[in-house]
């Protein structure tokens, strides 16, 4: 869906079914006469951004005005949407919904007085970035109240930053209340849409999601997770049914199955679940068998027209392999991104989970999940789920020994052949996630013989290294 991010909001789920009420609702069409001049029905109690950075604005969304946040160098600085404080009830979901343009970083949050939840009283929805200062776009961020010794509180509207030169515009703000319900909600419904725009129909709710299986772990800076990729079992689910989740607090590993509530949210055309606020993640199960690839060409990861047939957004999420071997026709060092095309039309490859240098004209068979980045993506996670054309027998990478290593898939002997009499010969078993599980002590001679190779049955990669010279092999164990 026209969602990057998956934003897991670990916390009390809510349902679209549940009846929503809203609360408060502002067009900035009513402003003070006299100094400062600034909207009345916001720069409440806790306010404490200057007024000279509220400023009326007459390009609006709707109605008359909107309200200008100029550029605020502190960052802590904000401004509360309320005149009032409001009713909030324990553990109820709180939707802000506004209407933005410009350039800079915008939050929303509530503050309830609680002391003890670590920030003075505040409590946070994951920030939103606004990029456009050509049109208005729709945004929604959710907010758990978790307030145990007050029954009210204040919505704010934070500035994070503004771009120097720039202004934030925003119009038509709405904060409603909805009830919790532990209505699990599917991926397939999180994910289907027949909307224009391509977002989930659940975007900005709060939701208890009935989780998957881990296809996939990503880690951000400094080799730390940052997330990982879901996706439902089964011949039914190779569609609509997987999701990118951004969570670095709930380490996983492939195959886990996990369920938790999530808040769902739209990020540069993708959806996200994001973990945040309360925790209800609950691991069920490990080492459970990863939903078969859904092979397919590479056109079919154009995004099209029409999101009742989805296009490439069905695909969001989901583990693909292409059909055959295609043609690299780009590929772009800096970014770690380039195309392939199999005849029927060109899909991108990227390096989120794993970087690989693509050869332009080379030919390549790409595994991976499918997430957005500048346009949708195959997202390969290892080595394994790259395979050459350069392949003899079984795929071979960095080639320059040409050993012959057989037989594949193997049962508990594996030959390697070489072509010369090397002096030393130091050969590993890799698996997929990059860990040696099986290493022959230093040898020398024209061949080496893997005996008993008891580890369990998948594909690995065989390291060969013979007098500095290199090659990976790619085998599969019985």
């Amino acid at each position: 869906m026209k969602t990057k991010l998956f934003t897991v909001a670990l916390a009390l789920g809510l349902t679209i079914g549940a009846k929503a009420q809203i609360l408060f609702q502002t067009s900035f069409e009513n402003w003070t006469t006299v100094a400062p001049i600034v909207p009345t029905d916001m720069m409440g109690p806790k306010t404490n951004l200057s007024p000279d950075s509220v400023i009326q604005s007459t390009t609006a969304y709707a109605g008359s005005f909107s309200v200008q946040l100029d550029r605020n160098i502190d960052s802590m600085k904000r401004f509360s949407v309320l005149t009032t404080t409001i009713a909030v009830t324990q553990g109820m979901a709180y939707q802000v919904s506004y209407y933005a343009k410009g350039k800079g970083e915008l939050e929303v949050g509530l503050f309830s007085g609680k002391t003890t939840n670590g920030y003075y009283g505040y409590i946070y929805a994951p920030n939103k970035t606004i990029n456009s200062n050509s049109s208005w776009t729709r945004y929604s961020q959710s907010i758990i109240a978790d307030t145990t010794n007050s029954t009210t509180a204040n919505f704010f509207l934070g500035v994070r930053y503004v771009n120097a030169a720039d202004h934030l515009l925003v119009d038509s703000l709405s904060i409603t209340a909805y009830p919790v319900s532990a209505t699990p909600v599917s991926l397939h419904d999180i994910q289907y849409t027949t909307l224009a725009s391509g977002a989930s129909p659940y975007y900005g709710r709060i939701v208890n999601c009935a989780g998957g299986i881990v296809t996939a772990v990503y880690n951000g800076t400094g080799g730390t997770q940052s997330g990982y990729y879901l996706q439902n079992t089964g011949a039914g689910n190779r569609i609509w049914s997987g999701a990118q989740v951004y969570d670095y607090n709930n380490l996983v590993s492939l195959g886990d199955s996990i369920s938790f509530t999530s808040l769902i949210d739209e990020y540069f055309g993708n959806t996200e679940l994001q973990p945040a606020q309360v925790s209800n993640w609950v691991k069920h199960s490990s080492g459970n068998t990863l939903p078969t690839p859904h092979v397919l060409v590479t056109d079919s990861l154009n995004e099209g027209t029409s999101y009742i047939s989805g296009g490439g957004e069905k695909y969001e999420g989901i583990l693909v392999s292409t059909y055959t071997l295609s043609t690299c026709n780009t590929f772009t060092a800096n970014y770690g991104q380039g195309t392939i095309n199999d005849g029927s039309g060109a899909t991108q490859v990227d390096k989120q989970i794993f970087a690989y240098s693509y050869q332009i004209g080379q030919k390549y068979k790409v595994t991976g999940v499918v997430a957005t980045n500048y346009g949708l993506n195959i997202e390969p996670r290892f080595i394994a789920d790259i395979d050459s054309a350069s392949s003899v027998g079984i795929e071979q990478y960095s080639n320059t020994l040409h050993a012959n290593i057989y037989p594949n898939p193997v049962a508990n002997e594996l030959i390697i052949q070489l072509p010369f009499n090397a002096e030393k010969i130091n050969v590993s078993i890799i698996d997929i996630l990059g860990r040696e599980v099986l290493t022959v002590n230093p040898t020398s001679g024209t061949q080496v013989s893997l005996q008993n190779i008891n580890i369990p049955a998948g594909v690995y990669m065989v390291k060969i290294i013979a007098d500095n010279k290199q090659q990976l092999v790619k085998i599969t164990k019985e």
